[in-house]
């Protein structure tokens, strides 16, 4: 990797005063550096926190006069009496003029491992977006996308660019994900020196202690627009991670290795490989979002379909494998994913490393659906098993039968028994208390093709004196027993009943 180190002397904001004159420096076409013209207008002190500023200028130039401050330039190094003052990374929205809000570099340095935020939207700056670039995205996709992102989406059509020198006022990029799909940002470094760089002068994701995989960036153009310029960019090699992503910008170490979620989908015959960034936000974003994207790529149908898939979730020391059936658009099916995501990421006993997903998704075309029609049965003569006959009314019009045996514990009144039969939404997991019990349950989940069967007791109510002594004292009913058949089908719907003192299953407990 060929890196260019110039070594620079640093101005702080306290030197600077109104009208003194500089310029930047940023790259606007075939990674060709260029110069613009600076002048200092004034200090905000204290703009952010712990007593650090944003120092206001006016730039122009041949390309800054046309373009304005564009998308990508953030980053983008100033310097006064020769010497690095910072980073271009704010500007006002709607402004007639070229007027940008300069992080200083000195002040970004020492801000490294102090997350505080601030409001500079008060003073009506905001920071300056970075374009995120994208590849092997299908527009359902990018259009989910920028409701998550407040930054502009540009499809790449050029792919990964193989240059990779990175030096002061070069461009870079910070990924998202990798592999058969790429997704990061382009800003620009604003000083490089043995190994180590600042860029954006703004935060990215403002995550803070954050390892995010930096890249090289080509820019190919400045598309000039009246409302905003952007870069247009490609995302070159991996070189580094950061560091830090704060208030003042990201800070970075190259040579040093991502740390990826690798997830490999396998939709039918075809195998679609990436790369996320290890930050749960991250991961239960794109998650879905890429499932949904493989899908979309095998067969373009947004219509209904019926998917199969089985999960492997692979942890330091925790594999989990869980089965999903689903019958929807690709979008629905998604969204399953989704959920089992956020429970995992999301929990409240462990912050998880997920290293490895594998998803193995068969889609058919027919529609296997069937809601649950009616129910009919009853206890058996030696009245140890409720035998039921589920009627199930199929997508194309069909009726088909499910038998269901389940066990009656001894000794309980079936007076009090409810019964219920439906879809997998009815499945209860059992009390979780750790991490390893929560594993254990999304293992067990029964897929969407389950009938399940619940069996529920009716309790005696508490005297209300008594009830703030018992959590459940407010229940109605306890779960005893529940199981489940698989079938060929999506199921839905539900049917509750009771028995009679005969032990005859009647619809509602009527």
């Amino acid at each position: 990797m060929l890196l260019y180190i110039l070594i620079f002397a640093f101005i702080s904001s306290d030197e600077v005063h109104p009208g003194d004159m500089g310029y930047g420096i940023t790259a606007f076409r075939h990674n060709r550096i260029d110069t613009f013209q600076v002048e200092i207008i004034d200090v905000i002190p204290r703009a952010f926190p712990r007593d650090k500023h944003i120092v206001l200028a006016r730039i122009w130039g041949r390309r800054v006069d046309t373009t304005g401050v564009a998308t990508g330039m953030s980053g983008s190094p100033i310097f006064i009496n020769g010497r690095l003052l910072g980073a271009l990374a704010y500007a006002w929205e709607f402004a007639k003029e070229a007027i940008c809000g300069i992080t200083p570099i000195i002040e970004s340095m020492e801000s490294v491992g102090l997350q505080q935020g601030t409001d500079l939207k008060s003073m009506g700056l905001s920071p300056y977006n970075l374009p995120l670039v994208a590849t092997g995205l299908v527009p359902e996709v990018i259009d989910s996308l920028a409701n998550v992102f407040t930054y502009p989406i540009v499809t790449d059509v050029t792919g990964k660019v193989e240059g990779d020198s990175i030096f002061t006022g070069s461009p870079i990029g910070v990924l998202l994900v990798d592999g058969d799909a790429r997704l990061g940002a382009v800003g620009t470094c604003t000083y490089y020196e043995d190994g180590k760089l600042w860029a954006f002068g703004h935060p990215f994701l403002g995550a803070g202690d954050i390892q995010l995989p930096i890249t090289t960036a080509r820019i190919h153009y400045v598309l000039p627009s009246l409302s905003v310029s952007h870069k247009i960019a490609s995302l070159g090699n991996v070189i580094g991670v950061t560091h830090w992503d704060g208030i003042m910008g990201i800070y970075g170490v190259l040579d040093e290795p991502p740390d990826w979620l690798i997830m490999d989908v396998t939709i039918d015959d075809d195998t679609f490989h990436y790369k996320i960034v290890q930050w749960r936000h991250i991961i239960s974003t794109f998650v879905p979002m890429l499932m949904y994207n493989s899908i979309l790529m095998k067969q373009p149908s947004r219509d209904e379909l019926t998917y199969h898939a089985e999960l492997q979730i692979s942890m330091p020391d925790d594999t989990i494998r869980v089965a999903l059936m689903e019958v929807g658009t690709p979008l629905t099916f998604a969204k399953k994913v989704a959920g089992l995501i956020d429970m995992i990421e999301y929990n409240p006993y462990i912050i998880p490393h997920i290293s490895r997903m594998k998803v193995d998704c068969r889609i058919l075309h027919d529609i296997l659906r069937a809601s649950i029609d009616d129910v009919t049965g009853g206890l058996t003569p030696q009245g140890d098993t409720l035998e039921l006959l589920v009627r199930l009314q199929i997508y194309n019009g069909d009726m088909e039968y499910k038998r269901i045996a389940i066990p009656i514990p001894q000794h309980i009144d079936i007076s009090k028994l409810n019964i219920e039969i439906g879809n997998a939404s009815i499945w209860q997991m059992r009390q979780l208390d750790s991490w390893t019990t929560l594993l254990h349950e999304l293992e067990n989940i029964p897929a969407g093709n389950a009938l399940v069967t619940q069996l529920q007791y009716e309790m005696t109510p508490l005297p209300q004196r008594f009830v703030h002594l018992a959590p459940t004292a407010n229940q109605r009913t306890s779960l005893i027993l529940q199981q489940y058949e698989l079938t060929p089908y999506h199921i839905e719907g539900r049917v509750s009943g009771k028995l009679t003192p005969h032990g005859v299953f009647i619809k509602g407990g009527q």
